[in-house]
Order: C-alpha cells, then structure tokens, then sequence
C-alpha cells in the first residue's frame, strides 16, 4: 500500500521504484510552542519492487547485511551504482528540521527483502520549523508539515529521482501516542502527501538554482481555546466591567479617576503577564484584538466619567445647571454600560462563528 513513488533511473537500466508509507507520522513529544516549532516521529516503509534482483543496488557485505556503497560498472555513462542504502543514509534531508540532522535522529533505518522487492524503513524524530497562521489564535487551524528532499539534482544529478504519489497510498496517525490531547484536537481525516520539486541554492551567480525531488506530509490540528477563555478573555472582561461598575458609586471626579487608573494599570500589568501565551508576531492575532478594545474601553470610561462627574453626589438637586450636568453623568453611565455589553456581545458573536467555521473545516 504505497505512499509515493521514487523511480531512481539510470542511462541504461531502470533501477528501483521506491513506495513509502507512513504508518505513525505525528507524535509530538514536548508540543506545539508559539515559536512555530513542533515536534514529531515519523515513520516510514519505502517498497523498491525488483530491488533485489540488482545486485548493485541490493549491495550485501560478508555478514549478509545492505553496505552503503558505490559498485564500479565498466562501459556504461555512469562509472558507479549506488546501492540502495546510499539513498537511504546520504540523500535523505528534511527540509524544515529545525537543526541539523544526524545519525541519532534515525531511530531506525534498514532494508528488508520480500521476495523480489526490498522494503526500507526509516523511522526518525526531530523539530519542525513550521510557519503557522496565527491571525485566529486562539481559534486558530495548524497544518503541520514535514518535508522530505531526496538531494539528487532534477536534470543534473547522475541518479536522478522521480517522485509520483502512488494512487493507493495508505497514511495514519497514531493517535494514541499524541500527548497534546488537552490542547489541541487532531483532525479525524489521514494526513496529506503532496510531491513538489524544492528548489535549492544557487551555487553560481546568474545562474538557476537546482531543484530536488521532495515530499510533503500534512496533519492537521485545531487549538482548544478554553484555557485563553477561562486565563484571559473572562478576566479582562471583569476587569473592563468593574471600570463602569464602580463610576455608579463614586461622585467625584478625582476618586473616579484614581479608580480607572488603577484598573488601567491592573489590565497593563495582565497584558504583560499573559505576554508568554500570545504568540510573538508583528500582526494582531484575535486574542489581541479583544485585549486591545478592553483597553481601549477602560481608557474612554475613564475620560468620560471624568468629564462628566458628579461633584455633588446623588443627593437633591438645586440649581438647572447641576441637573444638567447629573443628567448627562448617568445618561454617560448607562451609555458605557451598554457600549460594554455590545462590545461582549459582539465577541461572543464573532468568536462562536470562528469556532463553528473551525470544527466544519476540521471535519472537511
């Protein structure tokens, strides 16, 4: 049941046709940071049917095991055949690894014999760079990707490669070993392979830049957004509440102004401290956005309970002018109190739709 297809050609003989399939490609171990990394094992078993009928390519030592190696051939335009492990062990780069791969991030890597085919299995951890869309965070949709190159230059390498996706690849997660069940919801449908040509660097100036036979495999994973409800939006929310709550009990102007400094300073010092769960990106993510017009709110509440003030209290009113002006403090009042209801309303509006878009996309 293959993945893909890498059909290894030389001038003279067509040497293998490799078909990968991973079986347990996302298993985070330490999760999903704001740092656009992730961490994951994959697993895959890549089919060279007819493999082992070339003994160039199937290449064993004096112990019976696969040698990494280059088998001398006189005659032919290419001097050398690689065996089948060279490909295995010195072309295969992951693209986005987050640092440099080396042998202890295989866990496995062998080849097998079935019959006249050779089955390679390849089994390794590491840390992805991935740059995620982070617009809707909290509410935010991830499609984590590994990309595998096989570093034989398409139309300059002498063992050029040929990546096709095979029409009954078979992909899986193992769901049971993703330890981010309290975080993030995995998608109920496989992972996605798509073949695409990476291009390289340019080596020469003016000139193009090679470009290599490459693999990428997608899962896709949906933030929970409880802990930001429950950890920021509720809290700001009161915070914001308490700024129009307690302008009906303070008559004069300077305690009412000490009162929404002091909260302006309280929403400040919040916004720092949730600084570490809000992603570090130059746009405003949706998070941002509500924590911004909550600010915003405590700002407006506090210039217009204070330009509006009543000096004397809720006591009789004497004179035309200072029920003017108690008029105009509580018509103030009530008119913040409802601005802070639509501006929840509103949230609460916009985020139950995201969310609902989310959970349909995920089922997709």
């Amino acid at each position: 049941m293959p993945l893909l297809s890498l059909i290894l050609h030389r001038a003279d003989l067509l040497v293998a046709v490799l078909c990968g399939v991973p079986v347990a490609v996302l298993s985070p171990m330490r999760g999903i940071d704001v740092g656009m990394v992730f961490i994951a094992q994959y697993y895959m078993e890549l089919r060279a049917p007819g493999g082992a009928l070339d003994t160039r390519f199937y290449k064993r030592g004096f112990d019976g095991l696969v040698e990494n190696t280059m088998t001398e051939e006189d005659n032919a335009e290419c001097p050398v055949v690689p065996s089948v492990l060279w490909y295995l062990t010195d072309q295969f780069r992951l693209i986005n690894s987050n640092k440099p791969v080396d042998a202890s991030d295989f866990k496995e890597r062998k080849v097998l014999r079935r019959g006249d085919d050779l089955m390679c299995i390849l089994r390794f951890e590491g840390e992805f760079q991935e740059i995620m869309e982070l617009q809707e965070f909290p509410l935010d949709v991830q499609e984590l990707t590994l990309q595998v190159e096989i570093q034989c230059a398409i139309g300059a390498s002498p063992f050029p490669v040929k990546l096709e996706l095979s029409p009954d690849m078979v992909s899986s997660i193992d769901r049971e070993a993703f330890n981010l069940k309290n975080e993030y919801d995995l998608a109920p449908f496989p992972p996605k392979a798509t073949a695409f040509a990476h291009s390289g660097i340019k080596r020469i100036a003016g000139s193009e830049a090679n470009r290599y036979p490459a693999i990428a495999i997608t899962c896709t994973v949906r933030r929970q957004c409880g802990y930001f409800l429950y950890n920021v939006v509720a809290p700001m929310g009161m915070i914001s509440f308490l700024s129009i709550a307690t302008a009906f009990t303070m008559a004069e102007p300077s305690d009412r102004i000490a009162t929404q400094l002091a909260l302006l300073l309280t929403a400040a010092a919040y916004k720092l401290a949730i600084t570490a769960m809000v992603p570090a990106v130059s746009y405003l993510t949706l998070l941002d956005r509500y924590i911004g017009e909550q600010c915003l709110y405590l700002m407006v509440v506090t210039i217009v309970t204070s330009l509006f003030g009543m000096r004397s209290g809720p006591i009789p009113i004497v004179h035309d002018v200072e029920l003017l002006g108690h008029e105009a403090d509580l018509y103030s009042l009530y008119l913040l109190l409802g601005m802070w209801f639509v501006l929840q309303l509103k949230t609460y509006c916009v985020w139950r739709t995201k969310m609902r878009e989310k959970k349909q996309a995920l089922r997709c």
